[in-house]
């Protein structure tokens, strides 16, 4: 009989429909290696548990996976599409405190991309946090915004009704080396700013 390996846990996490009947196999996977040796998982075995955990918001068992990993860095480097992933799911449920916590977890390798930062910046907004607060989370990683950051401080400011905000950020984007995202930029806020008209070639 083949060793029951990595590769066929991670099989057996597909399969598993059940998030919690995943995270027992997940703990205690059918080995019949000797007692005392530890099972060796692979990323693609966390990366399957850690989705599935967080997409059912089991956020105890989520953490408690994600302090297994940290353990395991010394040989598993997680994908950071996977810590996007966790921070998504923090946003959907409204937790922005554990966004935040999730985008500095030492569990992923840094350094953070502008991807990353773009999710967090996403799922805060979710949780209706305010655009100065978005602003200095920009600030606070060092990391080089692009349109995507942009388009995200500016639907901020478009739902607080910041109008000069709104007008500042699109400029600054303009300015850069990035192109604004014109066509978003005139509904959200011809949609949400009655008092500005659009400008004229969007």
């Amino acid at each position: 009989m083949p060793k029951f390996s990595s590769y066929h846990l991670a099989a057996a996490l597909r399969r598993e429909p059940d998030p919690v009947a995943a995270l027992r196999l997940f703990i205690t996977p059918p080995t019949d290696a000797a007692p005392g040796t530890p099972f060796r998982y692979s990323v693609r075995c966390y990366d399957i548990i850690i989705s599935k955990l967080a997409a059912a918001r089991l956020f105890p068992a989520l953490e408690s996976i994600l302090s297994r990993l940290l353990k395991a860095a010394s040989h598993i480097r997680p994908r950071e599409q996977l810590l996007c992933c966790v921070i998504s799911s923090y946003g959907r449920a409204r937790l922005p405190a554990a966004a935040r916590r999730a985008f500095a977890h030492p569990a992923f390798p840094a350094p953070r991309t502008v991807r990353a930062l773009n999710v967090l910046l996403h799922a805060l907004l979710a949780c209706r946090t305010p655009l100065v607060d978005l602003i200095s989370v920009c600030r606070d990683t060092g990391i080089a915004p692009d349109a995507c950051t942009y388009n995200i401080l500016m639907r901020s400011a478009a739902a607080s009704g910041s109008l000069e905000h709104a007008r500042h950020l699109f400029d600054e984007n303009a300015a850069s080396r990035y192109r604004p995202y014109c066509r978003h930029f005139r509904h959200h806020y011809c949609r949400t700013v009655r008092s500005w008209p659009a400008r004229r070639g969007f």
